[in-house]
């Protein structure tokens, strides 16, 4: 923990939530272990924009990712319990899941290519909702993630898989606009068009949550290091080999796929996230039960599921107010990644090329040919 989370104290109430302690900090926001005052039970998680970052634009930010996410019926994405504003600062509230983000498990051990094509099927799934939402009037929300990345993907011991953090998020209804070439997002899973600040849709995080399945079946990092002008150069530049080159083990349908979803050109890239999932639980050799992949992030993420049932346990047996329960804060818990914001010198201008096709282990497929073979099969 950083000397400036030091620094900042701990409320002990948010709104109508007592506040147990904090559980994860990361460069934008803290969340902490809370529950509604007078209330006995099961704790919830209550996100908050750090105090040092008392601007408004931020905190209209803040809320359009709670009201965003909470409009997202979905069992892949995080789900939004409540929304308020205490003392002029935003908070959201969500269910205290015990899990890790994928992030954690990625530096920590290899993933089998069979659990990683659950992993991304099941995130897909969820990216898939998040653009199919619509407002209370039937309106389409028009949502793109734009910030998909192993940090904001989240297992929980069930085997559940969630898509989570909207905050930079392009929707029809937000209020607060990202500036005309400027490029939010992570460097390193940006689309080719996110990369020209050009006009995104859903096939945008098709081909970020593409980058983290070939990172899974791979074993490492895909696009690295280097400033926005150098990461346009290998997006025009640098073929995608398949991740069978980096690990042998990998089968060839399963990177087929994530070659699917990495093509430069949209109109040749999975046209969406559902046909995403559709295409990897086909070509996996057998699928993954939510037991199985549960029961592997209990294995691999085991120091920070036990604290989170401890936190759990002792918050949900507490039967006085939170306010007199002093709980361990999850030290290497959960971190947010702040989240880069580029300027697009070029932006509109720039023509992003497919990679040059041909035989071998670089060749894209067609991607009605990768469809017919992969669905031919079930």
């Amino acid at each position: 923990m950083s000397t400036r989370d030091q620094a900042e104290e701990t409320p002990r109430r948010v709104g109508p939530y007592e506040i147990g302690g904090r559980i994860a900090s990361g460069g934008m926001a803290h969340v902490y272990v809370a529950r509604k005052a007078g209330a006995r039970g099961k704790p919830v998680a209550l996100k908050q924009p750090r105090a040092d970052l008392d601007d408004r634009d931020f905190h209209r930010m803040f809320l359009d990712e709670a009201r965003l996410a909470f409009q997202v019926n979905s069992a892949h994405c995080v789900e939004i319990l409540d929304v308020g504003s205490d003392g002029g600062v935003p908070y959201y509230v969500m269910p205290l899941v015990v899990g890790t983000p994928l992030s954690k498990l990625m530096a920590r051990v290899a993933i089998a290519p069979r659990i990683a094509a659950e992993i991304a099927a099941q995130a897909a799934l969820g990216l898939h909702d998040a653009h199919c939402a619509r407002d209370a009037r039937g309106e389409l929300l028009q949502i793109v993630h734009r910030d998909v990345s192993p940090q904001n993907v989240l297992l929980d011991v069930d085997g559940r898989v969630r898509v989570a953090d909207f905050g930079v998020a392009r929707a029809a209804q937000r209020s607060v606009r990202t500036r005309t070439g400027q490029v939010k997002g992570k460097l390193g899973y940006l689309s080719p068009e996110q990369a020209q600040a050009r006009p995104l849709d859903g096939r945008s995080d098709v081909f970020s949550l593409g980058i983290v399945l070939w990172e899974m079946l791979a074993g490492e990092r895909l696009y690295k290091g280097g400033s926005l002008l150098e990461l346009h150069a290998r997006l025009v530049g640098s073929p995608v080999v398949h991740p069978s080159t980096k690990a042998p083990g990998v089968p060839r349908a399963i990177g087929d796929v994530a070659l699917a979803a990495l093509e430069r050109d949209p109109s040749r890239r999975l046209q969406d996230a559902v046909t995403f999932a559709e295409l990897l639980r086909a070509a996996s050799p057998e699928r993954v039960s939510a037991q199985e992949l549960g029961a592997f992030v209990v294995r691999e993420a085991a120091e920070e599921v036990q604290r989170l049932r401890t936190i759990l346990q002792r918050v949900a047996n507490h039967d006085d107010t939170l306010l007199s329960l002093t709980l361990p804060e999850l030290r290497d818990g959960t971190e947010e990644t702040a989240t880069e914001v580029h300027p697009g010198p070029w932006a509109g201008s720039t023509e992003v090329a497919p990679p040059a096709s041909g035989e071998g282990p670089t060749r894209m497929l067609g991607l009605r040919g990768l469809v017919e073979r992969l669905r031919g099969r079930r």
